[in-house]
């Protein structure tokens, strides 16, 4: 996302990287909470640190009047801040002088997928490519489904942290989310028709294997879910609520994508034969990444 300086001075919307936020004045953005202490100065007055996480760093800003409705911030909260740079000796922190919660129903896809936390990622580096990918996809009803199924705490932290395998490829922690953008990277170069031909790809490969959240567990374990169920059958349970909601849109775009995570691989006895580019360049690009892992 770019940052944006406004009449007044204030940067709106600026990544959370330090070097950058410490050298502006002011700073105007909604970010995701990931942490909150009270503490105490010297004098024994209260004051607030708060840990904000996005996309591309993690920071802490500090508040020394209580927040209003701190009590209705929760673990992971969408925060609207504004804050003014200050120097305390040879530092500069960033003191907040407002602070709202924001419902997350209220951003627009872009904000919201832009504050996916770093600060749960067991390999940072992955995350600059997932930036990379998820902007190249245009279609607003597609970045809506992708904030629908990757905001959510309980899915974006294991995706950032389990393998993609115990035995086979990406067998680490953080391989899960390595091997989803490299096989949507492979699918974004591919010469499909059309831009919505593309953006399905991208979609349908970031989201392949996600049902392994609840099958693989990022300390390379099998989860009890795992014994029972195949991960197929679980992406389609994980994204169903942005399924329902990409279906009131467009459904043949929901299908498209069910069809891409369900049809049966090459030499399969059973299940629907892939007959969509969408479902063959997510097969092609898969296979290709797990092979060169």
């Amino acid at each position: 996302m770019n940052n944006q300086l406004s009449r007044e001075g204030v940067c709106k919307q600026p990544t959370l990287i330090a070097s950058m936020l410490l050298n502006m004045q002011f700073i105007h953005g909604i970010y995701r909470l990931a942490g909150c202490l009270l503490l105490l100065d010297k004098k024994q007055c209260p004051y607030w640190k708060m840990q904000f996480s996005d996309l591309h760093g993690t920071i802490c800003m500090y508040m020394f009047t209580p927040p209003r409705g701190l009590e209705e911030l929760g673990h992971g909260a969408f925060v609207e801040v504004k804050g003014a740079v200050k120097n305390y000796g040879k530092q500069r922190y960033i003191e907040i002088t407002e602070l709202h919660k924001t419902d997350q129903q209220e951003l627009s896809s872009l904000v919201a997928l832009s504050n996916l936390p770093v600060i749960y990622c067991a390999q940072n580096q992955d995350l600059s490519r997932l930036t990379g990918v998820l902007s190249k996809i245009d279609s607003q009803p597609l970045q809506k489904f992708m904030a629908d199924v990757l905001v959510p705490l309980d899915v974006c932290i294991p995706f950032f942290q389990a393998p993609a395998s115990l035995n086979f490829h990406h067998n680490y922690p953080g391989g899960l989310l390595e091997h989803s953008v490299e096989v949507a990277e492979i699918v974004a170069e591919l010469p499909l028709k059309t831009q919505v031909e593309t953006d399905l790809s991208i979609v349908g490969a970031l989201l392949h294997d996600i049902g392994k959240i609840r099958s693989l567990g990022g300390r390379m374990k099998r989860l009890e879910t795992g014994k029972w169920v195949d991960h197929g059958a679980l992406t389609l349970e994980i994204c169903a609520n942005g399924l329902a909601n990409l279906e009131k849109t467009n459904s043949l775009f929901a299908n498209i994508l069910r069809h891409a995570w369900t049809c049966a691989t090459p030499g399969a006895r059973y299940g629907y034969k892939a007959n969509s580019p969408v479902a063959e360049a997510v097969q092609l690009a898969d296979r290709f990444s797990a092979k060169n892992s």
